[in-house]
């Protein structure tokens, strides 16, 4: 079980794919531009509530992606 975090934060675009900020919203990065999607729209985030690591989005006709390692690939 990974360590909970409440300055990291997911949200996500109807067309600018899953956003993340790990320092309460001061910075957001944007983690779906890697997947090379441009206005990817993302209808639902989830995390895994036992591996904060493990995030799932559900998108607009792209299906289902899933990270292993907190959005970073």
């Amino acid at each position: 079980m990974t360590d909970l975090n409440y300055k990291t934060i997911y949200v996500g675009s109807q067309t600018g794919g899953l956003w993340k900020t790990t320092n309460g919203g001061i910075n957001w990065l944007n983690v779906t531009d890697i997947l090379n999607k441009p206005g990817l729209g993302v209808n639902s985030v989830a995390i895994d509530p036992n591996y904060h690591n493990i995030v799932y989005i559900a998108t607009d006709g792209s299906g289902i992606f899933k990270s292993t390692d907190a959005g970073s690939s």
